[in-house]
């Protein structure tokens, strides 16, 4: 039977409508100029006549900006569970030389050995079995590939948890909160029992929001379970204090990637 979070990956991921809820949060009110998708890219470091995998690739919005720059003799296959979300990533890069697929992390459509690169982008801790998700990655990568898995820290959205807990007057669990398994943390540790050469790197970034209702949407995009009219009309007092006393609403962010190497950096 499938756990909670299973039920929940699942129900939000069956379309890109609230992953695209919040990435307009993210792409209108980040404070860092860069961007998390030309952050990522820059560390992905692809070269040309590069095999690589994209594993829970959303609706493609990290190749959007950089598909058509890619190096030349590039294979690069994306994958999701979801076939609402694999069909967004086509519409998406629709004319571009990427290959869609629908795939399971624990089950991936490569030969052994067949890769440079493999993204795991914000996905790796909604993976019900995921040391057999890491044990097939390694089987897919060439020795000396690298694993990219970007994830969130302990401390991301912290203030929202702060005020959701609040305004439903109870303690929350974190399975309730869907508080990732897999951070920033904690993720070098699991990488490692598959991985040599585990490295983190981290991504400065907070949100500052000038109105309410772009908190709001995100946060029913999340936990609309919870979000009942008492405790909707609570957080939107809590968060117009906020944007009086504050001038907007700040919200910290801790997000990064984890880097791993099949046998090590050269292998």
């Amino acid at each position: 039977m499938p756990d909670d979070e299973s039920v929940f990956s699942r129900l939000q991921y069956e379309t890109s409508a609230n992953l695209r809820i919040r990435a307009r949060m993210h792409q209108h009110y980040s404070t860092n100029p860069q961007g998390w998708a030309g952050w990522v890219w820059e560390r992905m470091a692809i070269r040309p006549r590069m095999a690589i995998l994209e594993i829970g690739c959303g609706d493609g919005a990290l190749w959007r900006a950089h598909a058509q720059g890619l190096p030349a003799g590039c294979s690069i296959l994306l994958t999701d569970l979801s076939a609402g979300m694999a069909s967004a990533a086509f519409g998406t890069l629709a004319g571009e030389l990427l290959s869609v697929a629908v795939a399971d992390a624990v089950a991936l459509p490569c030969s052994s050995e067949s890769l440079d690169l493999v993204i795991a982008n914000h996905m790796l801790y909604h993976v019900p079995d995921r040391a057999a998700a890491l044990r097939e990655i390694q089987r897919v990568l060439r020795p000396g590939g690298r694993l990219c898995a970007t994830t969130v820290g302990v401390e991301h959205m912290r203030e929202m948890h702060h005020w959701l807990i609040a305004a439903c007057g109870r303690p929350l669990t974190p399975a309730m909160l869907h508080l990732p398994s897999f951070t920033l943390q904690s993720g070098a540790a699991e990488l490692s029992r598959c991985f040599a050469d585990v490295t983190r790197e981290d991504y400065p970034d907070s949100l500052c929001v000038p109105d309410v209702d772009p908190v709001l949407d995100y946060m029913r995009s999340m936990w609309s379970a919870l979000m009942g009219q008492e405790e909707t009309r609570r957080l939107k007092e809590t968060l117009r204090r906020e944007l009086a006393e504050q001038g907007a609403i700040r919200i910290h962010k801790e997000s990064g990637m984890l880097v791993a190497f099949k046998g090590g950096r050269g292998a």
